[in-house]
């Protein structure tokens, strides 16, 4: 059987890759990336609500815009890419994991302050 030359029919010596060869490897932020990270988000996003729920919702505006900005910070750092190697991966998933836990603790207190239970009483089950 002949093997099949990968120079360009031209005949001027420049190799040619099959377009198969060309496509680029998975990058971060692939499907397989994610498909991996979804259950350490659903836990953040679970112990979130739990935490929201026992603690209720801050009494100023304070704490959630310091949370709110230490979070876009540290995405920023991951996105930009500044941290490399495992110490950059962690933090990416310490951010990936940081904004569903958030988000649980906002609708865990948003549930315990439309169940009627004030601040100071703890919620009955």
């Amino acid at each position: 059987m002949p093997e099949r030359s990968l120079k360009s029919p031209g005949g001027s010596g420049a190799s040619r890759r099959p377009p198969s060869w060309s496509k680029p490897p998975m990058s971060p932020g692939s499907w397989a990336e994610s498909s991996a990270e979804w259950p350490g988000s659903l836990a953040a996003l679970m112990l979130g609500l739990g935490v929201g729920r026992l603690a209720g919702l801050p009494s100023g505006p304070a704490i959630p815009a310091a949370l709110g900005i230490a979070t876009l910070v540290l995405a920023g750092i991951a996105l930009a890419g500044i941290v490399p190697g495992v110490a950059g991966f962690w933090l990416e998933s310490a951010v990936a994991m940081l904004a569903p836990y958030l988000a649980g603790c906002a609708l865990g207190g948003l549930a315990r302050r439309l169940a009627g239970v004030r601040p100071s009483e703890p919620p009955t089950t």
